[in-house]
């Protein structure tokens, strides 16, 4: 009889166990999902949208006075492409918006999204702010001195190939 309770008292005891581990694994797998989930969402919407979304389901239109918009296109991009080879295009294309990523940062400026080749980003959303046309502006001349530098850390990229000079761009940018 006593190892009979034993056994019990030893498979009782396997189980609480085991269940106590998949109930951490569970919550482990539940918190990764959620961190996936606020990171998608914080990719499309801005902090304060997203955050308004998760408390209360849903969020309010709201309305701005005045706003800045900031746009890039690099020039020429799928032509350029072809010629210079996608992969080199596509790497270059992510440092540089990786910088333009810090550089809206800098200038509290909101990424609204990337279309391609261009970047769209606003001043002034989804905080007003009364110095949303200076912050743009500074921006886009930062941005703009960025890409002066790129051009010659790879003008292979930049400068047509028969003759390496700045005025002649493969890759210009459009702000």
């Amino acid at each position: 009889m006593w190892a009979i309770g034993a056994g019990l008292s030893l498979l009782l005891l396997g189980f609480a166990g085991f269940s106590y581990n998949q109930k951490r694994k569970d919550n482990k797998k539940i918190a990764e999902e959620k961190q996936k989930s606020d990171d998608l969402l914080l990719n499309i919407l801005p902090f304060e949208v997203a955050e308004e979304l998760k408390e209360k389901g849903k969020t309010n239109a709201k309305h701005f006075d005045e706003v800045s918009v900031l746009f890039t296109d690099f020039v020429n991009f799928t032509a350029n492409s072809e010629r210079i080879g996608v992969q080199e295009v596509l790497n270059e294309l992510n440092i540089c918006f990786t910088e333009f990523d810090n550089i809206m940062e800098k200038y509290n400026l909101e990424k609204i999204k990337t279309i391609g080749d261009a970047y769209l980003a606003v001043s002034g959303l989804p905080v007003s702010n009364d110095q949303h046309a200076k912050n743009a502006v500074n921006a886009s001349l930062e941005i703009l001195s960025y890409i002066q530098q790129r051009k010659k850390i790879t003008p292979m990229l930049w400068t047509s190939e028969s003759e390496f000079t700045p005025d002649l761009s493969l890759l210009e940018l459009w702000v």
